[in-house]
């Protein structure tokens, strides 16, 4: 979950990330290792698809009046249930059953047959809500990388795998061999709220004067 959550990067697990002396020297730091393991666009459809389950689907009751992404899971005999789910500042999973072994969590021994979009779901939202009480609520973000100056070709791949969808349009500069990319919408550098499928429009220079009518003027 936190490796979708962060786009595709995979961070090692730490229990510590810290330790000081009392007069606030620094012994130990977690190093920051970080790892691409999957394509920040297909990172970004599982997020798309993964928002659509607690906006309307079966993890609704998991909602911490932020920006979630989730599922639900439940065995056939509801002894398990679980939701697994993250925000862009936190991940966790949930999960319910009896450790003895597989006891279906139906009437009468629970008030209701658990699935994961019951008590699992609601766990989760009530974990989210008291664990992010005093941060603010972020977005799944993509920062616009600059592409201004690269060759078209790969300046398209490169927003392409970011999860834009990339247009075209030419420009006859005067100064510029074809091909090269001399303008970019989002501009370089903004965080982007990244719908999958959003639109980046590249402005790529041309060899191509463009021909204009010349308006008779005389007299």
């Amino acid at each position: 979950q936190a490796t979708l959550a962060a786009g595709g990067v995979y961070r090692p697990p730490t229990a510590i990330t810290r330790i000081t002396t009392t007069s606030g020297e620094t012994l130990y730091e977690r190093p920051r290792r970080a790892t691409r393991v999957l394509d920040q666009r297909l990172a970004l459809q599982v997020t798309a698809a993964l928002r659509e389950v607690v906006r309307r689907g079966t993890g609704v009751r998991a909602d911490p009046r932020r920006p979630v992404a989730g599922k639900t899971g439940t065995t056939q005999d509801s002894a398990d249930a679980w939701f697994a789910g993250y925000t862009p500042d936190m991940a966790a999973a949930v999960w319910m059953g009896f450790h003895g072994g597989r006891v279906p969590m139906t009437p009468p021994r629970t008030r209701i047959t658990v699935e994961g979009g019951t008590w699992p779901a609601e766990t989760f939202s009530r974990l989210a809500i008291a664990a992010l009480e005093d941060v603010p609520a972020g977005a799944f973000t993509v920062t616009v990388a600059d592409v201004q100056g690269h060759a078209a070709a790969a300046a398209e791949r490169q927003l392409t795998r970011a999860g834009f969808d990339v247009t075209s349009r030419e420009r006859y500069p005067g100064r510029l061999p074809p091909g090269i990319v001399i303008e970019q919408n989002p501009p370089a550098g903004d965080d982007v709220e990244l719908p999958v499928g959003v639109r980046a429009v590249l402005t790529v220079s041309s060899d191509t004067p463009v021909e204009v009518v010349v308006p008779d003027v005389l007299g």
